[in-house]
C-alpha cells in the first residue's frame, strides 16, 4: 500500500504546483465562508427564536480573517517547488480550520449547532489531497475536538451558549449521545468514501499516465527509426539516381528506346523515393522548442522568399500567383526552417493541384490576436469527407491521384505537425472544381 501511495504522489496532479493551486483554492473558499458567516450573524439578529452572540462570533471571524491573511502571506513566500513546506501549510490550514470551526460550533450551541456538518468538508478535502492514513488523522482530530467540547460543557467547565431559545437538546443526554454517535460514524464514513473514490481515480490516472509514457517512448523510438532510416537511405538512392542519369547520358541516342524508357522510369522512381525520404525526414523533425532553433523573424520576408522560389514553377504551368504581405511587420518567435517548410508545402500543393491557367493568392495578415497565413487557389478542390483526411499521413484524394502522380501524401501532415509545434492551427474550406483555401493561424502568444 505504501508503495502505491508513493507512486500516486509522483503523479503530475500531486506536484508542488498543484498543491499551491489547492492552497489558493482553500484560501478563496475561506474568504467566501467568512463572508457567509458574517451575513449569517447579521441576519440571525432578526430571528427572535435564535440566540446568537454576535460579539463573540464576530471576534472569531476576525481571528479567521487574520489567519487567512497569514496563509496568503505564507503561500506567496513559499518557493513554488518547495513541496514539503506546501504540505505543511496545507496541514496547518486544515488543523486551524478545525479549531476555528469548533469555536464557532461552541458559540452556536455545541450539540444544537448546525455547523458541525462543515467538519465533513475538511474531511473530504483532506481525503482528496492526502494519500494514506493522514485523512483519518484529521477525522480523529475533528471527532476529538467535538467530543471534548461536549464533555467540557456536560461537566460544567464551559458555559452553554444556546442557539435556539428554549431548546432542550443540550439537557437531553440521550439525544446528545445519539447525535454524537451519528456524527462520528458520518465523519469516518465520509473520509473512507472520499478517499476510496480518490484512490480509484489516482490508480486509473496512474495507469493512464504509465500507458501514455509507454506510448510516448514507442512514438519516439518510431520517430528515431524513421529519421535515421530516411537519412541513411537518401545517400545510396541519390547515388543510384545519379549513376542512372550518367549511364543514360553516356549512351545517348545509341541506346534502344525501350532501354532509355526503362532508365527514365528508374530515374523518375528514384526521384520520387528521394522526395519521400525528404518528407519522412521533415515529418520526424525533432521537438522544435527543445532544439534551440527558435528566434524572432519577420514572416513577410520568409514568405516572400518562398513565393519567389516557387513562382517559376507556377509560371511554367501558366498559373498566376500573387502575394499580399502584411501591412505591418509580422514578427514571430519560431523555428525559421520549420515555418519555411509550412509555407513551401502549402504553396507547392496549391501549384500542383491547380490546373493550367488557374490562379493562386497568398496573403499574410497581422491581426489583433494572431498572424494569419492564407493560401487560396482555383484548383481541383476537395469533397467534404476528404477535408477530414487530408492531414493524415500518406493520404491523397482520388482526384489528386488522377491529376498527377507527384506527391507523397505527407506534405499536409508535415504542415499540421509543424504548426502544432508553434501552437497554431489550420482551417480548410474547399469546393470541388472551384478551389481550396488553407488558413494557418499563429496565436499572438508566440508573436512579438
Amino acid at each position: 500500500m505504501a508503495r502505491s501511495n508513493k507512486k500516486i504522489i509522483e503523479l503530475p496532479f500531486f506536484t508542488a504546483g498543484s498543491l499551491k493551486r489547492r492552497l489558493i483554492w482553500l484560501i478563496r473558499i475561506r474568504w467566501f465562508a467568512i463572508l457567509a458567516f458574517g451575513l449569517g450573524i447579521g441576519l440571525g439578529q432578526f430571528f427572535p427564536s435564535m440566540h446568537i452572540d454576535g460579539f463573540a462570533l464576530s471576534l472569531v471571524l476576525v481571528l479567521l480573517v487574520l489567519m487567512n491573511g497569514l496563509y496568503l502571506f505564507l503561500r506567496d513566500r513559499i518557493i513554488r517547488n518547495d513541496h514539503q513546506r506546501l504540505i505543511n501549510l496545507m496541514i496547518t490550514q486544515i488543523v486551524g480550520d478545525l479549531f476555528i470551526l469548533t469555536i464557532l460550533i461552541y458559540f452556536t450551541g455545541s450539540a444544537e449547532s448546525p455547523l458541525y456538518f462543515f467538519y465533513l468538508f475538511h474531511m473530504i478535502v483532506a481525503a482528496i489531497i492526502f494519500p494514506g492514513t493522514r485523512p483519518y488523522h484529521f477525522a480523529f482530530l475533528a471527532v476529538t475536538l467535538y467530543t471534548s467540547l461536549l464533555v467540557l460543557e456536560w461537566c460544567g467547565i464551559l458555559p452553554h451558549f444556546p442557539f435556539y431559545r428554549g431548546s432542550e437538546i443540550a439537557g437531553r443526554p440521550e439525544i446528545v449521545i445519539f447525535n454524537w454517535a451519528i456524527f462520528i460514524m458520518t465523519v469516518f464514513l465520509s473520509t473512507y468514501l472520499a478517499q476510496d473514490v480518490t484512490n480509484r481515480y489516482r490508480r486509473v490516472r496512474m495507469r493512464l499516465e504509465m500507458t501514455n509514457r509507454r506510448l510516448q517512448d514507442l512514438n519516439r523510438a518510431k520517430t528515431n527509426f524513421l529519421r535515421v532510416s530516411s537519412h541513411e537511405l537518401k545517400a545510396p538512392i541519390a547515388t543510384i539516381q545519379s549513376t542512372l542519369t550518367v549511364i543514360r547520358d553516356i549512351l545517348g541516342e545509341n541506346v534502344d528506346d525501350r532501354v532509355r524508357d526503362m532508365a527514365d522510369r528508374a530515374i523518375k522512381r528514384t526521384d520520387e523515393m528521394i522526395n519521400l525520404l525528404k518528407d519522412l525526414s521533415d515529418l520526424t523533425y525533432g521537438d522544435l522548442r527543445h532544439a534551440g532553433n527558435f528566434k524572432q523573424i519577420d514572416l513577410n520576408g520568409l514568405l516572400t522568399e518562398v513565393v519567389g522560389d516557387e513562382l517559376i514553377s507556377a509560371q511554367a504551368r501558366q498559373i498566376e500567383m500573387d502575394l499580399t504581405p502584411s501591412k505591418t511587420p509580422a514578427k514571430m518567435v519560431c523555428d525559421p526552417e520549420a515555418i519555411k517548410k509550412v509555407f513551401r508545402n502549402l504553396v507547392t500543393n496549391a501549384i500542383r493541384y491547380t490546373p493550367e491557367g488557374g490562379s493562386i493568392h497568398v496573403k499574410l495578415a497581422n491581426q489583433a490576436t494572431e498572424i494569419l497565413l492564407e493560401v487560396c487557389d482555383t484548383g481541383i478542390g476537395l469533397e467534404p469527407e476528404e477535408i477530414q483526411q487530408i492531414f493524415n499521413e500518406f493520404y491523397r484524394s482520388p482526384t489528386a491521384k488522377k491529376l498527377t502522380s507527384a506527391g507523397t501524401g505527407l506534405g499536409l501532415a508535415i504542415v499540421q505537425r509543424l504548426v502544432d509545434e508553434h501552437h497554431g492551427f489550420i482551417t480548410v474550406s474547399s469546393q470541388v472544381n472551384q478551389g481550396s483555401t488553407f488558413q494557418v493561424h499563429f496565436p499572438k502568444e508566440s508573436v512579438l
